[in-house]
């Protein structure tokens, strides 16, 4: 499921409240994904701790590199895939950056001399030949 505010005029309130206005006066980019909302910036997703109090649950808190205009949970489908297609992943293709995907990207980064994050970042993005 998504959902997307973008700018800052012609919102609608979503979670209310102070704390999800400084959202949208702060981020041009803010999308709903799964169970929680995220921010764009310089290239990456971010978790948006705080937009909404009932939507507020994230597999993984750090950053999520982006490309092609995709949101976090697909960049994740297609890293899940790759990582498949490689040997490094044997889960389901959930968009869901679990325990058992960031082990596999860290064993990914590894084997090929990355720095090992466990984390979906430009160089693995790019090693897997997602771009």
């Amino acid at each position: 499921m998504h959902s997307a505010v973008t700018g800052t005029s012609g919102t609608t309130e979503i979670g209310g409240g102070g704390i999800a206005r400084w959202w949208r006066r702060n981020c041009t980019t803010i999308v709903f994904v799964n169970s929680g909302y995220y921010f764009l910036d310089a290239g990456y997703w971010y978790p948006a701790w705080g937009y909404d109090s009932l939507s507020n649950y994230y597999d993984y808190d750090g950053p999520i590199y982006t490309y092609g205009n995709l949101l976090p949970d697909e960049v994740i489908a297609n890293v899940q895939v790759a990582l498949q297609d490689a040997g490094f992943y044997f889960g389901a293709i959930t968009g869901s950056l679990n325990v058992e995907t960031r082990a596999a990207l860290a064993n990914f980064q590894r084997e090929y001399g990355l720095p090992i994050t466990g984390a979906i970042d430009q160089p693995t993005i790019e090693t897997l030949g997602l771009y």
